[in-house]
């Protein structure tokens, strides 16, 4: 796929070269400048580590309160897809109407308005125990027996 785009990326540019070249060099110059850019924050990504180690960070302190008291993961559709793959253990995928058949011990990654809800159904048994992601858009719950 991509040997073809080029070809065809350099025959327009040969033939817009020849003949409309005030087209040509706006594009060159906005290729450039996106290149540069690309190498200017490969260049400054391994200064910024909290930038690009949040959900690393947010799962070792899940993986710490897992491991205090172990029990299956329950997560939903995509819900915290970056922060999972750091945190070992079981994790099961399950559909959103399942949670309510779940019996405890047992941790749940779900969105935030999921996790009201379950909560008022659950009031006794369901605990919030810290949000998850970059903008907090779901909660890890912790359901005892």
């Amino acid at each position: 796929m991509v040997l073809p785009l080029c070809v065809f990326g350099g025959l327009g540019y040969d033939l817009l070269g020849a003949r409309r070249p005030q087209i040509v060099a706006p594009i060159l110059v906005l290729t450039a400048c996106c290149l540069i850019y690309a190498l200017a924050i490969s260049a400054a990504s391994p200064f910024l580590p909290t930038r690009y180690r949040q959900e690393q960070m947010q799962a070792t302190r899940m993986a710490a309160l897992v491991q205090a008291t172990p029990a299956p993961i329950y997560r939903t559709g995509d819900t915290a897809l970056n922060v999972l793959p750091y945190v070992p253990g079981r994790i099961l995928d399950t559909a959103p109407d399942d949670f309510a058949a779940i019996s405890g011990p047992a941790w749940l990654v779900v969105p935030a308005d999921q996790a009201e809800a379950l909560l008022a159904r659950r009031p006794e048994q369901l605990h919030s125990v810290m949000p998850l992601g970059e903008r907090q858009q779901w909660r890890l719950l912790r359901l005892d027996q």
